[in-house]
């Protein structure tokens, strides 16, 4: 059922018709109102009824919806238990439109019905359909579901003599999966020295390690495999190596990932000693190009990498975090705050709390710590800005706060007549602080110099965005006591941070920047975590049940959630950051 609503979610968005194709088929509202009706029926269970609806559909002269009536004609009849008529229909689709954005669904579906027959030929064929789909779809919800049924029928459907011939004809890209479920079987009956056979005469002939034969190869006592005690980190950052030349310094765009790896060698070579895994790093220069990114992710096969570290602060960032999911391989995100990368996700971590935990953490911080209850807030509609606000405003008012919000243009010449306006009638409005969670330094500027024109007495809280705005005057910061949530803070009075610096200095000639601090805490983390990963325990798991563990620049819990939940507060006085929380 997940399944037909999902589709129903992609017919409506992204739906390319066979016209657009053909450029000549055109729309029928006939039909599209027998869609509509077909769905209502689906949506009722009344599968017979939709069935009967689609197929009138698709009898229709050619239009743009004519692939979807019969697609959705043969899945109504598989939902009606009517297999027979189900593959007629998937088959004419396949025949008549083999371009048709549904055929890869279909085939999902009637191998579906292929591997629940009792002809064990036809089960074969199901199964490699089905396997191929997984292969071949660029949709990573029908990849993950067509591999996830392909394991249920090998693991619990079938009895294991098919499965053991199954494996010798199989293509060899899907032996591994086969070679699981023989184990499987094997070790349901706890058969120890048939699942270490197997897995030896498996590895003999070449076959790649998996998790799981990792896992039962230490559970029977046999001898290890790859990925004992090592863990494998595929690590995605912009280095630009194509624009190196060592007779000139460092390209300015490669400086941030060569800082942060630096900072996780540093990791490496002075505490992967006093830990009980191996950690074997694979780097892969991104450029920010997706393209060269989804090259790259197709290499990971042969790595297989444990964790992925990575990318930065680039839209790359999401296709390796689609990949990380799909083939269930943790994540770490960088320095990306972005929600969207986290969203439905079990597989991927943040690094930092996110921008909705920065509001939400904002809006706690400045009722609860600092008991301001009545706020004015100043927002612009840019991502970061209302994202904030966003969370900020639903978590302060459900605290008991009361908000006087003001959306301004993201554009300064109107902006700044917008908040020339606002402030001057904040002379007359009883309020207890502004929290401004600007994202652009010209708006932070002004609002600080006309909260001072005015003479305003009040203070001032801010996005993360404040740390980097160098040029509003130090004097407005420190009257208005600004007072911002930052996604990083170096200079904690730690003996470890000074170890860090004076072993970078001895190393570098200079100061660790805290993209250096920032790669030298996330390989210490993981390595801190190390004694708790093993094949038995999702990784995930892990990281969600640890405890909080300190590190330089913040402290790290993920409190059962993705997301990094500890937030850190900065008060700017006297030309300085002062930690306050």
């Amino acid at each position: 059922m997940k399944r037909f609503f999902f589709l129903l979610l992609i017919i409506s968005a992204n739906y390319i018709s066979f016209a657009q194709v053909q450029g000549t088929v055109k729309e029928d509202p006939d039909v599209e109102n027998l869609v509509t009706l077909g769905n209502s029926y689906l949506n009722k269970g009344d599968f017979l009824s939709a069935a009967q609806t689609f197929e009138i559909g698709a009898e229709k002269p050619l239009c743009t919806k004519t692939t979807l009536c019969y697609y959705m004609a043969g899945y109504s009849w598989y939902r009606q238990d009517e297999p027979d008529k189900a593959k007629e229909w998937f088959n004419k689709l396949l025949r008549n439109y083999p371009l048709s954005n549904y055929k890869e669904d279909a085939k999902y579906h009637k191998a579906l019905i292929l591997m629940k027959g009792e002809d064990n030929a036809l089960r074969e064929l199901g199964l490699d359909m089905m396997l191929r789909v997984s292969e071949m779809t660029d949709n990573f919800k029908l990849k993950k579901d067509a591999l996830n049924a392909a394991k249920q029928f090998l693991f619990y459907v079938y009895d294991e003599k098919f499965v053991n011939v199954y494996y010798l004809f199989v293509n060899d890209k899907f032996r591994p999966i086969v070679m699981e479920a023989i184990c499987h079987h094997l070790a349901e009956r706890k058969d120890g020295d048939q699942i270490n056979k197997k897995i030896d005469e498996y590895l003999k002939d070449g076959g790649k390690p998996t998790r799981y034969l990792v896992a039962l190869k230490k559970q029977y006592g046999g001898a290890n495999v790859a990925m004992d005690d090592q863990i494998n980190i595929a690590v995605f950052m912009p280095f630009y190596l194509n624009q190196s030349d060592t007779s000139i310094k460092i390209p300015k765009n490669s400086q941030r990932a060569l800082e942060l790896y630096q900072g996780m060698k540093m990791a490496l070579d002075t505490l992967s000693g006093s830990y009980n895994k191996k950690i074997r790093l694979k780097i892969f220069d991104t450029r920010k190009d997706s393209f060269l990114v989804k090259e790259q992710l197709a290499q990971l096969d042969e790595f297989m990498p444990d964790i992925i570290m990575g990318d930065i602060i680039t839209r790359s960032t999401i296709p390796i975090s689609r990949w990380a999911e799909n083939n269930q391989v943790t994540q770490f995100v960088l320095l990306n705050p972005s929600d969207e990368l986290i969203k439905d996700r079990s597989q991927v971590f943040l690094t930092h709390p996110s921008i909705s935990t920065h509001g939400k953490k904002m809006a706690e911080f400045i009722f609860n710590k600092k008991g301001l209850k009545k706020l004015v807030v100043l927002y612009d509609s840019g991502t970061i800005s209302s994202s904030i606000f966003s969370s900020f405003k639903e978590s302060y008012q459900g605290l008991g706060g009361e908000i006087v919000e003001y959306k301004v243009s993201q554009v300064y010449d109107v902006a700044q007549k917008e908040l020339e306006k606002i402030i001057k009638e904040l002379k007359y409005k009883k309020f207890d602080a502004v929290f401004a969670p600007w994202s652009r330094e010209e708006h932070a500027g002004l609002t600080l110099s006309l909260l001072n024109l005015h003479d305003i007495e009040t203070r001032v809280f801010g996005s993360p965005d404040w740390e980097y705005f160098e040029a509003i005057d130090p004097d407005l910061k420190t009257r208005f006591n600004l007072t911002f949530s930052t996604f990083y803070f170096e200079k904690n009075d730690s003996v470890a941070y000074e170890d860090l610096k004076n072993q970078y200095i001895q190393d570098y000639g200079n100061y660790p920047t805290k993209y250096v601090v920032q790669g030298f805490d996330i390989l210490n983390y993981i390595l801190k975590m190390a004694k708790e990963i093993n094949p038995f325990v999702p990784m995930p798991e892990v990281f969600r049940s640890a405890p909080m563990i300190k590190t330089i620049h913040q402290d790290v819990e993920y409190d059962g959630f993705q997301d990094n939940q500890r937030v850190t507060f900065l008060r700017f006085s006297d030309g300085r950051y002062i930690k306050v929380n």
